[in-house]
């Protein structure tokens, strides 16, 4: 699964392409006063006299969404001071109008809003179209909400399609399950009928009785495997833990714990909920 900053990241830079113009007059301001002990006074002067408190500038790191925001969010404080500093300073790089800060940053009408989102859903599609139902499966496996917060998040972000998504990630959730229990079946019976008596004088030391183990061996697996088939169904069907949401728990931990009564499903969070979601030390 990919890095969820990184993707995170390159979806809001899309959406700021939008009003790529306004951050990059933004940000060459702020380079010029920064750049220039002189020029920063005189700014810290201009700010004093609008706002009679001082806001220290930021200048942002463009491959960082974060950072451009607070650049944007700290410009916006001291729009005033930005606008009395081009009229005193004519070198200045000031070029942005009273609309731009007041349609593109404070009010923005619907199809500025529409032609940003539309950008930014394209590229959270392009690189998390598939992963979100690996990350509705990680939801499934957490014992206090499991099918719950689906229903619940599902309708806000599909609508009346809803229904249709719920399903298509609990069909993905019986297809690995189906999987697991293949896995599961193998390596159990690996582990119970790889080996033979070799202890003389002994009835069991014959090829019939051998044989004999190896089928009841074989039975005894059956019956087991097929009745756990239905552990999924089990975590399921069973009330969601009752702990409080802001409690402190660890769910890989309680897997661990219920691994005999959930073996199949146990294996399934072991590899889910392992998969990091952030490979970077920041967003």
């Amino acid at each position: 699964m990919r890095c969820a900053a990184h993707i995170l990241n390159l979806v809001v830079q899309d959406g700021i392409q939008e009003i790529g113009y306004v951050v990059e007059n933004v940000r060459e301001c702020v380079k010029y006063l920064k750049n220039s002990t002189a020029r920063k006074e005189r700014f810290d002067e201009v700010v004093a006299q609008v706002r009679g408190t001082q806001k220290q500038l930021v200048l942002d790191v463009p491959i960082r969404w974060n950072s451009t925001y607070f650049m944007l969010s700290t410009a916006l404080e001291l729009k005033d001071a930005f606008i009395r500093m081009g009229d005193r300073d004519k070198s200045f790089p000031y070029l942005l109008t009273s609309e731009d800060w007041q349609n593109r940053w404070c009010a923005s009408n619907v199809p500025f809003i529409a032609a940003m989102g539309m950008k930014m859903m394209v590229k959270f599609e392009k690189y998390w179209g598939s992963a979100n139902k690996l990350l509705a499966i990680a939801h499934i496996l957490d014992p206090r909400f499991k099918m719950n917060s689906l229903k619940y998040f599902f309708p806000k972000l599909y609508g009346d399609a809803a229904e249709l998504h719920t399903l298509e990630v609990k069909s993905l959730l019986e297809e690995l399950h189906k999987e697991y229990y293949e896995k599961y079946k193998s390596m159990s019976y690996g582990s119970q009928g790889g080996g033979t008596s070799t202890y003389e004088g002994s009835d069991l030391g014959s090829t019939n009785d051998e044989c004999e183990m190896e089928d009841y061996n074989k039975f005894i697996l059956n019956v087991t495997c097929s009745q756990l088939k239905s552990d999924l169904e089990t975590y399921l069907d069973e009330e969601c833990l009752p702990v409080p949401l802001h409690s402190s728990t660890n769910i890989l931990e309680w897997w661990n714990h219920n691994k005999y009564k959930y073996p199949i499903m146990s294996l399934i969070a072991r590899d889910i909920l392992a998969i990091p979601c952030v490979h970077t030390s920041g967003i």
